[in-house]
């Protein structure tokens, strides 16, 4: 009676060898900082995602030795695993909370009032002044210290004043005065 031959599908824990204890070691780690960070869902999250990337790895080189993936085909189990996984820990995650919806207090808002003025009057051929600028009320809506009642806080303003401009000023637009290929609109405009 000799002795038994080993199991050569079973692996021997004294037998993993430094890529053995990184690989499996790093599956456990990383499973285990998924579960410290986001309970059972980030503990098989993690894990699909060390599953998924040791998977993709046996698909690329053919093997992965210290996971035992000999092939291709074996590349593709780890994939089915690793999705697997994704489903598990997506039914077992928590649900997310809600976003804490923070106020703006009324009497720290730093809205400025405005104030109602006319714009200065010029001395053109056309002098006109512009109408007054006015401030819409605050509606009933609006509470204070949000966007509606901050919006109801800007000027609202007429038509600009008449300043005494004409277009005869600058010429033909469609003429190159100064030769320089452009029109003169096109100069005006460039600096040019």
């Amino acid at each position: 009676m000799g002795e038994q031959p080993a199991n050569p599908t079973k692996p021997d824990i004294a037998r993993l060898g430094p890529a053995g204890w990184l690989g499996w070691g790093g599956l456990v780690l990383t499973a285990l900082l998924g579960a410290a960070s986001s309970g059972v869902g980030g503990f098989f999250g993690m894990a699909a995602t060390y599953v998924l990337s040791v998977g993709i790895i046996a698909l690329v080189r053919g093997h992965v030795h210290w996971a035992h993936l000999r092939g291709r085909a074996a590349g593709g189990v780890a994939l089915g695993a690793a999705f697997a996984l994704f489903m598990v820990a997506a039914a077992t995650a928590g649900p997310t909370p809600p976003a804490p919806v923070t106020t703006a207090d009324a009497s720290s808002s730093t809205i400025p009032t405005p104030t109602t003025t006319s714009a200065p009057s010029t001395t053109a051929t056309n002098t006109t002044t512009a109408p007054a600028a006015t401030t819409s009320t605050v509606s009933q809506d609006a509470a204070d210290g949000t966007a509606l009642a901050a919006l109801a806080q800007l000027p609202i303003k007429g038509r600009a004043p008449k300043t005494g401009y004409t277009r005869a000023e600058f010429g033909q637009a469609w003429a190159d005065v100064n030769r320089n290929g452009c029109d003169t609109a096109t100069t005006s405009c460039a600096g040019t």
